[in-house]
Order: C-alpha cells, then sequence, then structure tokens
C-alpha cells in the first residue's frame, strides 16, 4: 500500500516547477501586466509593452485561473520590476542581457598573461546573447549582429542579467 501511494505521488512531485528561473520573450511585443488577466477592454492591466524580442526575465511564480494549464507567469526584469506575462509569450530559451561592456574569448580559459586566453572580440553593451552552456567561471555564448552569428566564452560576474546565483558561484 505504501509503495502505491509514493508511486502515485512520484508524478505529481515530478511535474511540479522550481522558481525562479529564466526565461525570454517570445515576440517583439509583449505587454507586461499589474496583474494576470487578459480580457480588459480599457487596458487597465497593461503595465508596460516590452519591446525587446529575446529578452531574459526571471520567472517568480505560476498561475491557474482554474484549469490544469499555467496561464500566467509572474516575471522580474532587469531593473527590478515586476508583472504578468500571458503564457505563450515566454519562450524557455535562455538569454543573458550584458548590462557592461565584455570581451568575448576564443577559449574556455581565462588566466591573465595566458597564451590561451585569447580575446576575440568586444561586445558593446548593453546586448542581448544566447546563451549555451556554463563551465567554471565562463560561459559559452552566442551573439548575433548584422545577420552574422558568433560564438565564444565570457566571464561571468555580477554585471549579467539572467543568471541564478547558483550559476554564478
Amino acid at each position: 500500500m505504501k509503495l502505491i501511494l509514493l508511486f502515485l505521488l512520484f508524478p505529481i512531485g515530478a511535474l511540479t516547477e522550481s522558481f525562479p528561473v529564466f526565461n525570454s520573450l517570445k515576440y517583439e511585443e509583449v505587454n507586461l501586466r499589474h496583474y494576470p488577466e487578459k480580457d480588459d477592454p480599457n487596458l487597465k492591466t497593461i503595465k508596460f509593452m516590452l519591446t525587446e524580442r529575446g529578452m531574459p526575465v526571471k520567472v517568480l511564480r505560476n498561475f491557474n485561473a482554474g484549469g490544469n494549464i499555467t496561464e500566467w507567469y509572474q516575471v522580474e526584469l532587469f531593473n527590478g520590476i515586476t508583472g504578468w506575462i500571458y503564457h505563450n509569450q515566454l519562450s524557455k530559451k535562455r538569454k543573458l542581457l550584458l548590462k557592461e561592456d565584455k570581451n568575448l574569448y576564443l577559449f574556455n580559459s581565462y588566466k591573465e598573461g595566458s597564451l590561451k586566453t585569447r580575446i576575440k572580440s568586444k561586445i558593446i553593451s548593453p546586448k542581448i546573447v544566447s546563451l549555451m552552456k556554463i563551465k567554471n567561471n565562463m560561459a559559452k555564448i552566442e551573439i548575433s549582429q548584422n545577420q552574422k552569428t558568433s560564438q565564444g566564452w565570457i566571464l561571468l560576474d555580477n554585471s549579467i542579467w539572467g543568471l541564478s546565483e547558483e550559476e554564478l558561484n
């Protein structure tokens, strides 16, 4: 009997989301709302129109209006502003916002004076980049500029928005 109860509880526990998580905006125009309500004829729920596709957001919690599908996510922006975004406006793609200029390194190696520490280019902030992976104190990113994409490594620090505390340490 205990085994059956444990088996029944496992799928429920496996489906719960752990917050906060980082996602990004799926579209070029996304409404950030004061509260989770889409059918507002006077548009009083709209706080801001976010206009930067790919901007990373920290998802704080979800809201379900009674069905089985999460309809809304409460998010925080890089500047601390919070609001609600409808579920289909978010992408699971991980993006980072570089708030300060960064060196893009050729290799996953940063050591002063090392031959492996080669700067590939300089990224001028603010810039949104795609996060590919994190290794040690560096992140492999992909950056798009003028129809071209480039990959490389950046040093992790507090000037990057879109990383959890665990990823920064």
